[in-house]
């Protein structure tokens, strides 16, 4: 059996243009983007408890100086909200990446969500102001 290539059939009497089955079959090779944020998605969700963003943290005296001046919120608290802001934009991830692997495109806006949500994680650091390293991971 030869493999043959296809062409596309005209659509409204443009030879050029695609038929939404062409743009299917498309979208379907490109899947494996979604697929892979997806899984970053879980790992996010995860990274808190395997980051150690909860665990017990001893600021020494130049960061409890800083802290001070600056009015900043104890370290638990911006942890914790560290640990809350990542398991959140996890899940968000997820369900983005869920609804941008979608084999009719029913959601376009999806990855440009997904894009914002990976604006944020790159953000949230600076916002919250962690004093932990693993948070810039």
């Amino acid at each position: 059996m030869a493999l043959v290539p296809r062409e596309a059939a005209p659509v409204n009497g443009h030879p050029d243009a695609h038929g939404p089955d062409m743009r299917v079959e498309e979208h379907r090779q490109l899947l494996w983007p979604h697929y892979l944020n997806l899984m970053l998605g879980l790992w996010l969700v995860a990274s808190p408890f395997t980051l150690g963003y909860l665990s017990d943290f001893a600021p020494d005296a130049n960061q409890l100086r800083v802290m001070a001046e600056r009015g900043l919120p104890s370290f638990e608290w911006r942890n914790l909200a560290m640990a809350w802001s990542d398991g959140i934009s996890g899940l968000l991830v997820i369900i983005l990446s869920a609804l941008s692997a979608d084999a009719w495109r029913r959601n376009p806006w999806a990855q440009w969500a997904n894009a914002f949500v990976g604006l944020w994680l790159l953000l949230a650091p600076l916002v919250f102001w962690t004093p932990l390293p693993e948070a810039y991971a």
